[in-house]
């Protein structure tokens, strides 16, 4: 069997003896597989998630033929089953849309942790949790200025605020700090290698010492 292959699934298929059997929490992990399937490399994974899918459904529509025909057939007078049917593939894309979200940055995240434009907020914040006075004086910048910036950062989800008192302190999401994590092992671990890249680089031809695009071919 390929790696790809989800045996949970499996299982779960063979055992049902009716559609209500199919424990409701299997789509958080169903959603989990769909997600690592849409943004990996590999088309086998995605491939054997939906031949896995389609014979859980196919496994589901015999079980149920009544109900199958009733949301399939477009029935008439079986309007509560489609209207359950459409709710249900709705919910569904949501609980993907949700759980993808949560495990994944916006596009511009790496590229602003890195940006000299943020760069002072976010090592004072590595160090600890900090109000907009505090980071007004620590990165020498107007509380305007301040403002602006983190309201940046949060839209990033780069950073996040909680209210104490009077005061909001900001801080890193986990997301920045384990991206902050893994560059800083980064420049540890991988320096010797990084070097050798460079160097290996630096000996190519003129030509291929740069990525090349669409754009540039052009």
């Amino acid at each position: 069997m390929s790696n790809n292959h989800w045996q949970l699934l499996e299982d779960i298929q063979q055992k049902m003896k009716q559609a209500s059997d199919l424990p409701r929490g299997i789509f958080n992990g169903v959603a989990e597989r769909l997600d690592e399937a849409l943004t990996g490399s590999s088309r086998a994974s995605i491939e054997a998630l939906n031949a896995q899918l389609a014979g859980l459904l196919d496994r589901l529509l015999s079980l149920e033929p009544a109900t199958a025909q009733a949301i399939l057939g477009a029935q008439p007078d079986h309007k509560n089953e489609q209207a359950a049917y459409i709710i249900g593939q709705v919910s569904f894309a949501q609980l993907l849309a949700a759980q993808a979200a949560e495990r994944r940055v916006d596009d511009e995240f790496t590229t602003w942790m890195s940006s000299s434009l943020f760069k002072p907020y976010i090592d004072a914040l590595a160090r600890k949790d900090l109000n907009g006075k505090e980071l007004a004086e620590i990165c020498n910048e107007v509380p305007e200025t301040v403002s602006r910036k983190l309201k940046q950062l949060r839209e990033l989800g780069i950073t996040e605020f909680r209210r104490e008192g009077t005061r909001f302190y900001n801080f890193l999401t986990p997301a920045a700090r384990s991206v902050l994590s893994e560059s800083k092992s980064l420049e540890v671990s991988d320096k010797p290698k990084l070097t050798l890249i460079a160097e290996l680089r630096s000996a190519a031809p003129s030509h291929m010492q740069h990525s090349q695009s669409l754009a540039q071919a052009a």
